[in-house]
């Protein structure tokens, strides 16, 4: 298993065990704090959400039909190059129909290709193709050298405006493990701040694009979660205010209930090697080196765990209905960022960065899909994607002009 995603992570907080491991994790918690939430990570996804707004805005008084799969790919991947490297790739003002043309983005998307094409190959199929040098083994070697010289030429010039004093002071993941860790290594650079950004830039995407297809199979919801702003942050939907702050995403509980929801039902499967021998609960015997694999997506569709109605689409079930706030649910439960010591460390990151984009879109603009919702579904791939573009026509609300 380890050679199989080696490639694509390397010794970064993913693939990394034992003392490796605990120096990633505590290097990259630094940059999740609460304080770091607000002043960096908040400040960029506000400013990418409110330039796909103003994209948004152009299809809707032009009356096209856009791909919001790859518009949301595209902010995602502004947003954690932004926050990973310190580089604004502007993928967002490029034009609309076009994929990301940037050399990096394009070596990203093969990793992601390549690494759902291994994990549905033979393991000696790969292999072979990985000796010869053909096929998708091939496009994912000239991949690993666009990363690692794209990799070495930022942190050149984050050195460079350190030495000549220019540099602005606000962190990102590449100078925050260059000075923690004092080291200039480009692999150990390189492989920490990718983890980051493959980890979580296109499964913050797909999950954005499921919330959008789940607004539209229950127009209830889209209902209440704009009642909600009507109640809770009025000058969202009359245009006075662009964008949540901070403090707002806090008061809006159906919000959140909206985001984890969708979460909840779209995750993919999580692959471990047993480190010992063990004996579950029920008495399966895991001996050591033996795979395991826990189907996220079928833990969230059990009636023992999540009740009868577990593969509904239902926000509901997130509000507590004493208080009206969001419930606490054991990681153990809602398992989409993993529990225990390796829960991921940049979930507060994700809720966060999905609260805004649905916040400034959904108050602004009906965003309706082109095929019928209820046929929209999954494609097989690492992260379960929806299939296909997700096209759909803009127009802008009422309340919002």
């Amino acid at each position: 298993m380890r050679e199989l995603f080696y490639a694509f992570f390397g010794d970064g907080i993913i693939g990394a065990d034992g003392d490796k491991w605990v120096k990633q994790r505590r290097t990259a918690s630094l940059m999740f704090t609460a304080r770091t939430l607000r002043e960096v990570v908040d400040t960029v996804s506000k400013e990418k959400s409110l330039q796909l707004r103003d994209v948004l805005a152009e299809c809707a008084k032009q009356g096209r039909v856009v791909s919001m799969k790859s518009l949301l790919t595209k902010l995602s991947g502004d947003i954690f190059t932004k926050i990973g490297f310190g580089v604004d790739l502007n993928n967002l003002a490029g034009d609309v129909d076009s994929e990301m043309d940037h050399p990096f983005m394009e070596a990203v998307e093969v990793y992601t290709e390549v690494l759902g094409a291994r994990l549905l190959s033979p393991t000696w199929m790969w292999k072979l193709k990985r000796l010869l040098n053909v096929g998708d083994e091939r496009a994912l070697k000239h991949a690993n050298k666009v990363v690692h010289d794209f990799t070495h030429e930022v942190m050149r010039k984050s050195l460079e405006k350190k030495a000549d004093g220019s540099a602005n002071g606000r962190k990102d993941l590449l100078n925050l493990f260059m000075e923690v860790n004092d080291t200039t290594d480009v692999q150990v650079v390189r492989d920490s701040v990718m983890n980051f950004l493959l980890a979580g830039s296109e499964t913050t995407s797909f999950s954005l694009a499921w919330a959008i297809v789940n607004l539209n199979r229950y127009p209830d919801v889209l209902a209440k979660l704009r009642a909600e702003f009507r109640d809770k942050l009025p000058g969202l939907m009359t245009g006075e205010i662009d964008v949540p702050t901070f403090e707002d995403l806090q008061n809006l509980p159906y919000l959140e209930a909206v985001v984890r929801e969708s979460l909840r039902l779209y995750v993919t499967a999580v692959n471990r090697i047993a480190n010992q021998s063990t004996t579950l609960s029920d008495g399966t015997f895991v001996p050591l080196g033996c795979g395991v694999m826990v189907s996220l997506y079928a833990a969230a569709r059990m009636k023992g765990v999540w009740g009868e109605d577990a593969g509904e689409y239902k926000p509901e079930r997130w509000i507590d209905p004493e208080t009206g706030k969001v419930k606490h649910v054991s990681s153990f439960k809602f398992i989409s960022f993993i529990a225990g010591p390796r829960q991921c460390i940049g979930m507060r990151f994700a809720l966060l960065q999905m609260r805004i984009a649905i916040a400034v879109l959904f108050s602004r603009f009906d965003l309706k899909t082109v095929d019928d919702p209820f046929e929209i579904t999954y494609d097989i791939a690492f992260t379960l994607p929806v299939k296909g573009p997700l096209n759909v026509s803009v127009h802008e609300i009422a309340s919002a002009r």
